[in-house]
């Protein structure tokens, strides 16, 4: 029979229980050998045994391990990822999974005077940031602040060894679903689809394993990977070493490009944001051949939208309404550390298959996220150039204004006609100059005449809402959330007793009236495959703004030159995170 784990009440090296190990946490000390200040002790005796080249980062990630019981961010050697698969490419770098073989230090355990560790074997995401051999400062920052419980879980940084690039590691996820959560951190996605919002895929339909992935595509590499001796976790005073978890777990691996030097902005993002909001991150790495650091965080199964392309029959509306409100009270949370998403999407969205389609869990990839004080300092320039899909970008910013919050907002929009079409957002066109000007003057994507029927026209104008010309008319985050929480907690209770209350049930009903053979006739018309535009794209890119391009207008419609928004030969359109 196992030995019941209690709390106690001192540890051999004298700590109390009413100690406190950080303003927020006191003290935990239990019968099997873990204390929290133990742990934190020994966290601080090793600062000078590993470095990731660094200072900025070093010092994030020191302060994670000094202040943070549950959010300890981790230097991990690049040699500890084993069976690193190449996932996908985007703008911003390469995805990556890996074997993550050693895991990570979690817990001193003073009986064995050693470290207990976690994801040791286990399946982790590696995103190697191109370009970030110097800087990911960025992208540590929106770390930083965001909650784990709302973005996927990032636990470090790693650096390749070839590229010098970081490489942030976090949760692999299956496919890819916190907006409240955001916002309330004052963050702004800046690049929200479905691609964004990986899902694993070890759930019943009943409960949801979702995190969002918040990588926007030109930030790096994402790989997978087996964590081999996982992480330090927790100070055993019994055993007088460490506790490890993730021990041969799989983890996510992120090569931040150009990071060999730098990935503080990111760092910067992790410390501030709870684990509850992103993926969990475990700490970072370095890629020995590019010398990038790697973040290293869990490992997720897929995308939202490959998610909702095979269970989009399946779905009832309090499953698509519980993705939702995932989504927007992930993103509230970000808002209100000051944090704007800039890339919210599917893809970003994170959904392991091993959940019940009844509670939520959601990871946001954080990898896009920027503090809004900085984007409200550059609030009178004008940019040439952004970063993200074009139907997920709200106009303003087409037109070259900075990213907010409600932008954020607009985002979400995309993802709500996603949830009920199964179909990406102006999936039928060219995503180029003209649809910026297009989505400008006013034009949003149509839901086909067949589904109207299935779908209440209260969601209708809440998304038309979202995708609002005036950026003040958009909700909030946290409006969202209370209107998917009023209608969720009648559809619990089986009351109908409003108006749209009634619009659901007759949605509901009508969708069931379907034949499953009307319904697969039907959704074969409008499938992913067969309508995608040749010149349609859902990575995370470079897009030219109309602000830049508005002298050269003419001389696109005469031909005189080309459109720099259409995709080139050589440029992937979409990416499969799995």
């Amino acid at each position: 029979m196992s030995q019941e784990i209690e709390k106690i009440e001192y540890c051999p090296a004298g700590h109390s229980s009413n100690d406190f190990v950080c303003p927020d946490n006191q003290n935990f000390i239990r019968s099997n050998g873990i204390c929290d200040l133990c742990t934190k002790e020994h966290f601080i005796q090793e600062f000078n045994t590993w470095s990731s080249e660094n200072a900025n980062s070093d010092r994030l990630i020191q302060e994670s391990q000094i202040n943070s019981i549950y959010k300890k961010l981790h230097m991990i050697p690049y040699d500890n990822f084993h069976n690193i698969k190449h996932i996908a490419e985007g703008g911003n770098g390469s995805v990556y999974s890996a074997k993550l073989e050693n895991g990570i230090k979690w817990n001193w355990n003073f009986i064995n005077q050693n470290w207990e560790y976690r994801l040791i074997g286990c399946k982790v995401a590696l995103k190697e940031i191109k370009d970030s051999r110097y800087d990911i400062v960025e992208f540590l920052k929106v770390v930083k602040v965001v909650n784990h419980f709302v973005s996927a879980h990032y636990y470090g940084i790693s650096k390749n060894p070839s590229t010098q690039n970081y490489i942030i590691v976090m949760d692999l996820f299956d496919n890819a679903w916190g907006l409240e959560s955001l916002h309330a951190k004052n963050l702004v996605h800046c690049d929200l689809r479905s691609e964004n919002n990986l899902i694993n895929y070890d759930f019943n339909l009943g409960d949801s394993d979702i995190g969002i992935d918040l990588t926007e595509g030109g930030n790096g590499s994402v790989y997978s990977a087996k964590l081999e001796n996982g992480i330090k976790w927790n100070w055993n005073f019994i055993n007088q070493n460490w506790e490890y978890r993730l021990i041969g777990c799989k983890v996510a691996l992120k090569e931040i490009k150009d990071s060999r030097y730098d990935i503080v902005e990111f760092l910067k993002v992790v410390k501030v944001v709870n684990h509850f909001v992103s993926a969990h991150y475990y700490g970072i790495s370095k890629n020995p051949s590019t010398q990038n650091y790697i973040i290293v965080m869990d490992l997720f199964d897929n995308g939202l939208h490959d998610f909702l392309t095979k269970t989009f029959w399946d779905l009832g509306w309090e499953t698509k309404l519980n993705i939702l409100l995932s989504i927007a009270w992930g993103l509230e949370s970000l808002h209100a550390k000051n944090l704007v998403h800039c890339d919210l999407r599917s893809e970003n969205n994170l959904i392991n298959y091993d959940f019940n389609l009844g509670d939520s869990d959601i990871g946001i990839d954080l990898s896009s996220c920027k503090l809004e004080n900085d984007l409200v300092l550059n609030s009178n320039k004008k940019n040439n150039k952004i970063i993200g899909s074009i139907p997920y970008v709200p106009p303003e910013v087409l037109k070259g204004n900075e990213f907010t919050r409600r932008g954020d907002i607009y985002s979400i929009g995309g993802i709500m006609y996603e949830i009920v079409t199964a179909k990406r957002p102006f999936a039928d066109q060219a995503h180029d100059t003209y649809l910026i000007i297009d989505i400008c003057n006013g034009v949003r994507p149509k839901v086909p005449d067949f589904m109207l029927n299935w779908i209440p026209e209260w969601y209708l104008d809440l998304m038309y809402r979202c995708w609002s010309d005036d950026p003040s008319e958009r909700p909030t985050a946290a409006e969202l959330v209370d209107l998917f929480c009023d209608v969720l907690e009648k559809i619990y209770s089986n009351i109908v007793d409003n108006n749209v209350m009634r619009q659901f049930k007759i949605a509901d009903e009508n969708q069931k009236n379907t034949s499953k053979s009307q319904k697969q006739e039907l959704f074969e018309l409008f499938s992913y495959s067969s309508n995608l535009h040749p010149q349609s794209n859902y990575n995370s890119r470079y897009i030219h703004t109309l602000h830049e391009l508005h002298d050269l207008l003419e001389d696109f419609k005469s031909g005189k030159s080309s459109d720099p928004n259409l995709i080139k030969s050589n440029e992937p359109t979409t990416y499969n995170v799995n």
